[in-house]
């Protein structure tokens, strides 16, 4: 029969084969060493050790194949510049990079860091090469999200739980969109939007996403398609229609136009932009006002009553490449919140590297001849080379693997600093564990207890650093929580199986 950890091990190599021909498998190697480990008590209860050494055997396969994602520290990367319309009080400055941060999470960057410099200038740093792209249009807008039905607004961006925003990209949920955005209303907003809907079954309700206002657009008759439902729209936002033969003097508003016509406050937009687009005999979207998505009210949501819970959705449509994206922006500027201050890119530039990443090499071989020097001092201490070997062994296995884990992320200072102290940690657990069965006589489960308690007081101290969110300190707090984890299930267990089969069996 096929013992458990050997499907567990089996599945972490079909993810290493995978990941040489698919790039989007290299993401899953952190989380499936992280599961295998939270995993050891279901699926390795008699055969830590080989359980052990196979993943310890994974992890290098993986730093070899795919090496390590370097943060800012080591290999630099690039700073935007921001700058506010007006100046902020520093709890007005807390709160912007706040919601920055919740915008910048859902893209995956490999790491950025958001910082205020002054009272009204804000730095965004990645190692991401192409962090200008990828930002610039989530951390410019506003974030004014309104849900408008018979020209009454029915949902506002604040009313948001930002924790309950999700990306949708299967087409079975979608009904034919090629992207979808689910939310949660807070329970107030959610039976104000139940009774303002009440009674309004199958009328649409249009979903904008920093819309302008009190501003001309100008159109051909003959493009545009259900005109009435296109005037009902514009009137909710204060837009009127200029038929583009009858073009008079526009400058005392903003004008949306697909060419230049001459106004100082224009907007110009693309052609097929200027149009709305029709689905199902209906406007759909809008991307010239930013009508992001107009579903209709299902019937059941309209009869009145409290439904608890409720999951909204926006969808839309894109070019097959552009669709991730596209979630992905309205995504974080939901989950961010609006931002009540306009803010304009004032520039750019390149971080250079402040330790390199031979700085990084050097890093890793003093862990490593720190490790040795340990073993060389247990060697001394307990006068029994094999009993150095374990500790020496068992330490190096272990910061392979928390290697593995957080150089898939990104190996920042934080998580080199995070690696050392893991080190220390182990040593010091596995000096205990021999100190007390040597020179004490106690059994390992007694020894096991002052682990675990040390252990689960380790957690409770540092799992709170996680939360802050703070990117300086929370690679730490990661791989100090996932060291003590795999040191209290898996690696302190095999540390005294290897001692009981080659150092007590011959006392014995």
């Amino acid at each position: 029969m096929v013992r458990n950890e050997t499907i567990i091990l089996g599945i972490g190599l079909l993810i290493l084969v995978a990941s040489i021909f698919e790039q989007r498998f290299i993401n899953f190697i952190s989380l499936y060493l992280i599961a295998s480990i939270f995993l050891t008590n279901f699926v390795a209860v008699d055969s830590r050790t080989r359980y052990f050494i196979g993943l310890g055997v994974l992890a290098l396969i993986s730093l070899l194949l795919h090496g390590v994602n370097l943060g800012i520290e080591f290999k630099g990367g690039t700073r935007i510049i921001l700058q506010a319309d007006q100046f902020l009080s520093n709890s007005e400055m807390l709160d912007l990079i706040d919601r920055l941060k919740s915008r910048l999470s859902v893209l995956g960057l490999e790491q950025f860091v958001v910082k205020g410099v002054e009272n009204r200038i804000i730095y965004i740093e990645s190692s991401s090469p192409d962090l200008i792209n990828r930002t610039r249009n989530i951390i410019t807008a506003k974030g004014e999200y309104l849900g408008i039905v018979d020209g009454i607004v029915v949902i506002r961006g604040e009313d948001i739980l930002p924790n309950t925003v999700q990306i949708i990209m299967d087409k079975a949920q979608l009904g034919g969109a090629d992207w979808g955005v689910q939310f949660t209303l807070n329970p107030v907003a959610n039976s104000r939007f139940l009774e303002l809907v009440r009674g309004k079954a199958n009328r649409p309700i249009y979903m904008f996403l920093d819309p302008p206002r009190d501003a001309y657009i100008v159109l051909n008759r003959s493009y545009l398609t259900n005109p009435e439902e296109a005037i009902e729209i514009l009137s909710y936002l204060n837009i009127t229609v200029v038929w583009d033969d009858e073009i008079g003097d526009l400058s005392d508003r903003m004008v949306i136009s697909d060419r230049d016509l001459g106004f100082n406050n224009q907007r110009i937009v693309n052609s097929s932009d200027l149009y709305p687009e029709i689905q199902g005999g209906s406007i759909s979207s809008w991307r010239a006002i930013n009508l992001i998505s107009a579903p209709r009210l299902s019937p059941s949501i309209t009869t009145g009553g409290n439904i608890v819970g409720m999951r909204y959705l926006i969808t839309g449509t894109a070019d097959t490449g552009n669709a991730q994206n596209e979630a992905r922006e309205i995504a974080s500027v939901l989950r961010g919140g609006g931002i009540p201050y306009n803010l304009e890119i004032i520039g750019t530039s390149n971080i250079p590297a402040v330790f390199g990443e031979l700085s990084l090499l050097y890093s890793i071989l003093g862990l490593i001849l720190s490790v040795v020097a340990v073993g060389i001092f247990a060697a001394v201490r307990y006068r029994n080379l094999v009993i150095a070997a374990i500790i020496t062994g068992i330490t190096v296995l272990e910061m392979i693997i928390l290697l593995a884990i957080v150089g898939r992320f990104t190996l920042d200072l934080a998580a080199i600093v995070g690696l050392i102290a893991a080190a220390g940690v182990s040593i010091d657990a596995q000096i205990i564990i021999t100190d007390f069965r040597l020179r004490r006589h106690l059994k390992f489960e007694e020894v096991y207890r002052i682990i675990r308690n040390n252990t689960i007081i380790a957690i409770l101290v540092i799992f709170p650093l996680m939360l802050l969110g703070n990117v300086e300190i929370v690679g730490f707090a990661i791989v100090a929580i996932i060291s003590y984890a795999m040191g209290y299930l898996l690696s302190r267990t095999v540390y005294n199986d290897l001692l009981n089969r080659f150092v007590f069996s011959q006392r014995g």
